[in-house]
């Protein structure tokens, strides 16, 4: 957390916000101190509150609370979802002036008169302005309640938390309500029926054309074939779309639709980024991990158990333990500062990052605020962070880079898989391999230190070729290591196990040259991912967060204020990742089934029941419909979380299947449409949108692609002289396999929202720009595209321009053009102008490639209704 008021130290890169979330906090920094101290009515009338409600407040959550009303927008020490928020405003003031409203620097930013403006899409209407000054000129009122915020290190009562916080309690499924038996289709509407009271009704129900190009999308990201198309023309009852839905799980477009979306939560990337960029050469095992964990709907529980702990899980054969291991790039693949000289600030770094992303993505809490003091908003100790830190210390991350290197993709900091053959090695460099080996047995017993194998498994099991888990030199940890807790608490260095400990590093150093030499090494398959350190242990806190200034040794465990039945003990010969993931997938979890069901609803309704995804605590907002919440996180848990169930539940809900017309009456009661009285408009995301224009022009492979090329790019540090050529090369396949280096995304995917790499991103953005436009009609895929999609019209035989007009509409916008349409279009293509040199091929092909051209860029293309 990096609002500037509650400032805490940490080695991580500043990361990017949102755009909104960027332009609304510079507002706040950009304005003067000296504005007015007065504060907005604590009791404003009814008139002022009716006025607030009707004209301030909606626009507020239209463009403003997505970005600043949870911990990830609190960065820049400004929440606007609360009267306090607006009062206290962000690095240097609120942004209003009551005392001279004209001054207010929100009016001046929405008015566009000054820089910098607001929205940043485009000036909002006239009326809507004024309203805003009316407001300020009124004094601002507010009815909404203020929260306090916390004193650093003020006590935190975790009794009460648990007691207060619905965050903390356990779900419990709740009755389902009595309201609505006549129109639900399932109890999901019945509990959507009950909150929409003072008059709210949902509008009428989606044509079956609207609901199969919109479940086509949300399901496998393409739109609907023509067969589909048909089929539904002839029979849309709830029994057909049922079978529609079973056939859309069961392909496998279905996994790399939603391995995408939780590659953005993994933050996915092939690099490391920040200031060194160095590449991760085999990071797409991880990606097409994700892809087939998600088509075989493998639970969730176990989903999570191997991406934390899958070199720790039993497996049944070779294949098995190396999809376990690869599911550990989840842990591995996230952002690293290369050029940090001190080892040990290194690893911390990675320990945090590992941290956030468990915390933000698993857990939606920002646990990682507490790294340098206690956590100013949620009930999360610095002993909570450590003991978290203690776990990921004690495992070795291997994603084949290291700190002050110069080359990525070292074979001895990555994991060796098994699926390879056995490779015939020189006689005498065997004898040496096996001297080698005693030698670094022999200093692993003496420093009492588990007997393991090559990546950290025990020794014993066949095919275990590489080299044994690196110990640092001076790691920390209690009493017997090389890091002692002296009298007063804090840390104190043994140099004689110190000493030890880098004799064995060494030695396994040479090891590993020989295997090296013996071609062993070269001949492994290898991945990203994670194992246990020979040495694990507990470590100290560190006082603001800084590697060199000890506190107290906190013993590995879980956050305190999170209580579950027989939680798991770690035992001191083990990291504790395994114990983690055993916790965070217990059924009394209060957050785990929770977080991922809020997900999966936002992905299908167009916002989550807690609109903030990423964060459930005091800075995100409450859950709208709590009881669904529940009852959506304990049925997951009794159906054997299973995702493509919990999906398949929600899409055949009356609540999905709803038209996204609007409602005066609605409107007027409930604009942001909390009550889902309609389903909400999105839009297309980056790879949809480029993977349905491959499929309209019939140049769409989905076949998967071997690997990645971002081998091509050389293993050494990527910059400014480095030829991109390889991974900007077109590819024909589906999007989430194009090559992600942070720093260097895909332009197609870049330009329409595809989120920074180095965070948790659970909701994406949704800009619009003039960029965006421009390539849609002029970029050289757009055209390049338009020209095959023209080419495949013309060769369709046996058919009339009229039959050709309805083939383009139903490949580009799943259905048929109105009468008016198709005769606009014919019309168009007959007085296409015919210059002097072009032949009547030439002239049809151009003109049905404007035709195309135009089609493709319409904004229903673009939008789900």
């Amino acid at each position: 957390m990096l609002s500037p008021p509650q400032l805490s130290r940490t080695t991580s890169p500043p990361k990017r916000l949102p755009r909104t979330v960027r332009f609304l906090a510079i507002v706040l920094f950009g304005i003067t101190t000296a504005v007015s101290a007065r504060a907005t009515d604590p009791t404003p009338s009814k008139e002022g509150v009716e006025f607030f409600e009707k004209k301030i407040r909606p626009v507020l959550s239209r463009q403003c609370y997505e970005c600043h009303s949870g911990s990830v927008q609190a960065r820049g020490g400004l929440r606007l979802d609360t009267r306090e928020g607006i009062q206290i405003g962000g690095q240097r003031g609120p942004a209003l002036n009551l005392d001279k409203p004209e001054e207010s620097q929100l009016l001046l930013a929405l008015s566009h008169t000054q820089r910098p403006r607001m929205p940043p899409a485009g000036k909002l209407d006239d009326g809507l302005i004024a309203d805003f000054t009316a407001w300020v000129k009124m004094g601002a009122p507010d009815p909404r309640v203020a929260t306090a915020r916390k004193v650093p290190g003020e006590e935190i009562d975790l009794a009460k938390a648990r007691k207060e916080g619905w965050v903390y309690q356990p779900p419990k499924k709740p009755a389902v309500p009595d309201e609505g038996k006549d129109w639900a289709w399932s109890p999901i509407d019945q509990f959507v029926r009950a909150k929409q009271a003072n008059g709210i009704h949902p509008v009428a129900d989606a044509p079956p054309l609207v609901w199969l190009r919109r479940v086509t999308y949300d399901l496998v990201g393409l739109p609907p074939t023509v067969d589909q198309i048909a089929d539904i023309e002839k029979d849309s009852s709830r029994a057909a779309r049922e079978k529609i839905v079973d056939k859309l799980l069961a392909s496998a477009q279905f996994g790399e639709r939603w391995g995408r979306h939780w590659l953005d939560i993994a933050r996915y990337a092939e690099s490391t980024g920040k200031e060194r960029n160095f590449i991760y050469p085999q990071a797409w095992r991880y990606r097409d991990y994700v892809i087939d964990a998600f088509s075989q709907d493998k639970p969730y529980d176990r989903f999570l158990r191997e991406q934390i702990a899958g070199d720790l899980l039993p497996a049944d054969s070779p294949a098995e333990r190396d999809r376990n291991r690869i599911a550990t790039g989840y842990l591995a693949l996230g952002p690293k500062g290369m050029n940090d000289r001190n080892r040990e600030s290194f690893v911390l770094d990675i320990a945090d990052e590992q941290i956030e992303n468990v915390g933000r993505g698993v857990l939606a809490l920002s646990i990682g605020c507490a790294r340098c003091h206690e956590h100013k908003f949620d009930p999360i100790r610095m002993s909570d962070y450590y003991a978290l830190a203690g776990i990921f210390r004690s495992s070795e991350t291997r994603a084949g880079v290291m700190n002050r290197q110069f080359q990525a993709g070292r074979a001895d900091l990555l994991l060796p898989l098994l699926n390879v053959s056995t490779v015939v090695v020189d006689p005498k460099l065997t004898a040496e391999i096996a001297v080698a080996e005693k030698d670094v047995a022999a200093r692993r017993e003496a420093l009492g230190l588990p007997n393991f194998g090559a990546v950290g498994a025990p020794t014993g099991q066949p095919g275990q070729p590489g080299r044994p888990a690196r110990p640092t030199a001076a790691p920390t940890g209690p009493p017997g290591q090389a890091v002692r807790s002296a009298a007063n608490g804090q840390a104190e260095v043994d140099p004689k196990r110190v000493a030890l400990l880098d004799e064995f590093r060494k030695a396994n150093d040479r090891l590993f040259a020989l295997q090296t030499k013996a071609g062993r090494t070269g001949e492994l398959t290898l991945a990203a991912g994670v194992v246990d350190r020979p040495d694990p242990h507990d470590i100290p806190i560190r006082h603001r967060g800084e590697v060199d200034q000890f506190g107290p040794i906190v013993h590995r465990g879980f956050p305190k204020v999170i209580e579950i039945a027989n939680p798991p003990g770690i035992d001191d010969k083990e990291s504790g990742r395994r114990q983690l993931a055993d916790w965070l997938t217990r059924p009394d979890h209060p957050l785990t089934s929770r977080v991922i069901v809020n997900r999966i609803w936002a992905k299908l309704l167009g916002v989550g029941i807690v609109p903030t995804l990423d964060d459930f605590g005091d800075q995100g907002q409450k859950p709208t419909h709590p009881e669904l919440l529940d009852f959506l996180a304990v049925r997951l848990i009794e159906r054997g979380w299973s995702v493509k169930t919990a999906i398949k539940e929600i899409v055949l809900t009356r609540t999905y299947q709803l038209s996204g017309a609007d409602d005066a009456g609605n409107l007027a009661k409930d604009e942001a449409n909390v009550f889902l009285w309609r389903w909400n408009r999105k839009r297309l995301d980056a790879e949809s949108l480029r993977d349905t224009t491959l499929v309209a022009t019939g140049q769409l492979d989905l076949n998967r692609p071997v690997g990645s090329p971002v081998g091509q790019l050389g293993l050494r540090e990527l910059g400014t002289n480095t030829d991109f050529g390889p991974i900007q090369t077109p590819s024909r396949h589906r999007s989430v396999y194009l090559p992600v280096v942070r720093h260097k995304s895909p332009e197609p995917l870049a330009l329409f929202d595809l989120p920074d790499p180095s965070l948790v991103v659970g909701q994406r953005e949704t800009t619009t720009s003039p960029g965006q436009a421009l390539y849609l009609l002029n970029s050289p895929f757009s055209l390049t595209q338009a020209r095959h999609l023209a080419k495949k019209l013309l060769d369709i035989k046996d058919a009339d321009d009229s039959a050709r007009v309805e083939r383009a509409f139903l490949a580009v916008l799943a259905r048929k053009p109105t009468s008016v349409e198709r005769d606009r279009v014919l019309k168009f293509l007959a007085e296409w102008p015919t210059k002097s040199a072009d032949t009547s091929e030439a002239r049809e092909l151009a003109a049905w490639t404007s035709f195309a051209q135009a089609l493709l860029a319409l904004p229903e293309f673009r939008y789900l209704f």
